[in-house]
């Protein structure tokens, strides 16, 4: 969870196609960055912050409307020629798609997570995560 900022401060393009699954990068589009840059998004249903867990993959609850959007992104952002992202899995589907339709280009990655932690009251550090999992278990095991 970094702010949009975070991202918007590794490019200077002009058009930017956002491709997230956090509703407040969305509001911060709109709230503080809307007439910056020329913005492409697919507009739809999706958690904020943690909501949904680590787990919670379809936030519209339709797997089918989901699979759609995940297909639609991966072909809009076959068009790009630079991903500001953070560690993810999708992220590399993503570049394995921009090379494919770009091979003829340099395609840029810029991952701006690289030895840094998010910086917000939503990111909890993995030994405080994993902490709070064995407690819980513990609990759980006492009740």
């Amino acid at each position: 969870y970094f702010p949009l900022s975070d991202y918007l401060n590794e490019t200077n393009h002009f058009n930017i196609l956002l491709l997230t699954d956090d509703d407040s990068a969305i509001q911060e589009l709109l709230d503080f960055h809307a007439t910056e840059r020329n913005w492409t998004y697919i507009p739809r249903k999706r958690f904020t912050g943690p909501e949904g867990g680590w787990l919670g993959f379809f936030p519209s609850g339709d797997v089918i409307q989901e699979m759609v959007v995940i297909l639609a992104e991966m072909k809009l952002a076959s068009t790009c020629q630079k991903l500001v992202h953070t560690r993810s899995g999708f992220a590399k589907m993503l570049v394995q798609e921009m090379k494919l339709s770009n091979y003829d280009k340099n395609i840029e990655t810029i991952r701006i997570d690289a030895g840094r932690q998010p910086n917000n009251t939503f990111y909890i550090a993995p030994d405080e995560f994993f902490r709070r999992i064995d407690e819980k278990k513990k609990s759980l095991k006492d009740a």
